[in-house]
């Protein structure tokens, strides 16, 4: 993470890459800035009217009289979004310079974002674990991806939906480690919700994002060198997890690992594999049909 402070601002800048070079060439509006949790960020825009879409959802945290912030966030719409049914194309959400999200509904990108920049205030929570995970939703039950095992997750996005899942946009996930939960808030970041209704559109009932609520999580999948499907033992399974803590300096080490133990006796916590084997143990554990996992 840079961090370039100029008079009351705090920016979180992004680097020139080949990356950023390459989604510069899609073309933007000038980047505009919003306040999330202690950071001044960057929020661009594809045309006029996507910007004008962003700034009447935002208006409480836009800070327009600074103009120093890298593009930390982009979002693109169809030119015609406002004018026409359901898109054709997708909307989409970028960090930095990678998509997070492709989706035909563009109410979802605008609570996609809303998420992401929740996600800034998360560092300083004390109420829940705060990991750095993709959670997938089957009938109510979660299934967590930790990070080194997600790319696979995006390249079966379409399989996945196929078999009834529904992701938690965000990078962030708020964990009950007492009782073995997820918790999905409602965005927390000050908005205009006339904004969200504005963009909402009749799409596919799997192009959706996981409703507010608590989800008992059924499994957590990690990047451990152990057999695909292995349950960890509890100190390694602790360990699995602790490596993608977002809040750990707010909970405290201690308290961080105390209440990950009280997670990993409730919930099972394996070791992924690799490329499809995750995707294939998710959907097999989501039907009832994946072997028994065994015990390091």
């Amino acid at each position: 993470m840079s961090i370039r402070t100029e008079s009351e601002a705090r920016y979180l800048y992004v680097p020139p890459s080949n990356c950023t070079q390459a989604a510069d060439r899609l073309g933007w509006e000038d980047t505009r800035t919003y306040r999330a949790g202690p950071w001044d960020l960057g929020i661009r825009a594809n045309t006029k009217a996507t910007s004008q879409i962003v700034q009447r959802l935002l208006p409480d945290i836009a800070r327009p009289e600074l103009r120093g912030a890298s593009a930390n966030l982009s979002v693109a719409f169809d030119d015609n979004l406002l004018s026409r049914g359901t898109p054709e194309v997708m909307q989409l959400l970028f960090l930095k310079c990678k998509p997070v999200l492709k989706t035909r509904n563009p109410r979802r990108v605008l609570e996609a974002l809303l998420a992401w920049l929740d996600s800034f205030e998360h560092e300083s929570r004390t109420d829940y674990v705060v990991i750095e995970s993709v959670a997938l939703i089957h009938e109510q039950q979660a299934f967590l991806v930790t990070p080194g095992l997600t790319r696979a997750v995006g390249a079966a996005r379409r399989r996945l939906s196929q078999a009834g899942f529904v992701a938690v946009d965000g990078p962030t996930l708020l964990l009950d480690t007492a009782r073995g939960e997820i918790v999905v808030e409602p965005p927390a970041t000050a908005h205009d919700r006339s904004v969200l209704a504005e963009v909402a559109r009749d799409v596919d009932p799997s192009d959706r994002a996981a409703a507010v609520g608590r989800y008992p999580v059924e499994a957590v999948l990690t990047r451990l060198h152990q057999p695909a499907g292995t349950r960890l033992g509890p100190a390694r399974g602790v360990y699995g997890l602790g490596m993608n803590v977002f809040n750990r300096h707010a909970l405290g080490p201690q308290g961080a690992l105390d209440r990950l133990a009280t997670f990993a006796q409730q919930v099972p916590i394996l070791a992924g594999g690799v490329r499809d084997e995750v995707v294939d143990r998710v959907v097999a554990m989501a039907g009832g049909s994946a072997p028994a996992h065994t015990t390091e």
